[in-house]
């Protein structure tokens, strides 16, 4: 979801009659991923919501960013279409333009996340493909890309650290330059999978982060320079929440925590020692941001 960041009440959302994105069951056509999806809106804090989205076809909506410095009644937002691309649009969602110059491949168009830095800088994640269940990954058009004009030109950040099964990614909130990307292994005995950090807008990148072949992303805490929390799926070895305070030279593991298949991590603006963990399957939880161990 987006939030007005001037008016009360006044949401966005992303939504899709397709779950599991990006799981090897969608990205391998096991599963239907062609159902309708949209970019709804609200005035009333989520109690009801309409739809008013011209231009954007009725593909899975997987992410929606508003730009806070555009005009307050005709907000700049952009949206991830799963298949589709990156569309945006200048009038508060009433109408929508695919913008995709640099952006993915003819045969991959399939963002996964957005995330609008405070900078302006533009970034948009695209994830694997396989042609049929148990086919290779296919390495068109899978990449972190970034946008510094609004989405009219993408630009590919991680050239020099080519991966196939992107999951989810988070910039640094103090520096756009600094990105983190999680990838999971392909398969077929490939171990590329973990965690990568990019200090310099994606010219160098390191793995900073293993602990099992599903690695689904890292996120800078935004109050506590160095910290990084790292979270691993679907029930494999090393599935769950970690967390390093050195910028990934040593990581510990979260115990007690109810469920291990983690995906993101958020953190309460109001309390520098709480954080939020969204799961496949097991809610949304919320707990300390260190280890008890710590």
């Amino acid at each position: 979801m987006a939030f007005d960041p001037e008016t009360p009440g006044k949401i966005w959302g992303a939504f899709s009659d397709v779950h599991d994105i990006p799981n090897d069951n969608i990205i391998s056509e096991r599963h239907g991923h062609r159902l309708p999806g949209g970019v709804g809106w609200s005035h009333d804090f989520g109690a009801s919501w309409k739809s008013e989205s011209e231009g954007l076809p009725r593909k899975p909506v997987t992410s929606i960013v508003v730009d806070p410095r555009s005009p307050k009644n005709a907000r700049t937002l952009y949206a991830g279409v799963f298949d589709e691309g990156v569309f945006k649009s200048t009038d508060d969602g009433k109408t929508w333009t695919r913008q995709k110059t640099g952006l993915g491949h003819p045969d991959n168009l399939r963002v996964y996340r957005v995330i609008l830095h405070h900078d302006g800088a533009l970034f948009a994640v695209i994830c694997g493909k396989r042609s049929a269940p148990g086919q290779p990954l296919m390495p068109e058009g899978v990449g972190l890309y970034r946008s510094e004009d609004g989405a009219e030109t993408w630009e590919k950040v991680n050239v020099s650290q080519p991966l196939l099964y992107l999951k989810d990614f988070c910039v640094d909130p103090r520096e756009s330059r600094r990105i983190l990307l999680g990838a999971a292994d392909a398969g077929r005995g490939d171990q590329s999978g973990g965690l990568y950090l990019t200090n310099d807008g994606g010219q160098t990148w390191r793995r900073i982060g293993r602990e099992g072949p599903q690695t689904f992303g890292g996120y800078f805490h935004p109050k506590h320079d160095g910290w990084i929390y790292m979270t691993l799926t679907e029930g494999a070895p090393g599935a769950g929440l970690w967390l390093s305070r050195d910028n990934g030279v040593t990581w510990r593991a979260f115990g007690g925590l109810p469920f291990s298949n983690i995906q993101r991590v958020e953190f309460d603006p109001g309390d520098d020692a709480v954080i939020y963990v969204t799961t496949f399957g097991g809610s949304v939880w919320r707990g300390p941001a260190m280890p008890a161990e710590l």
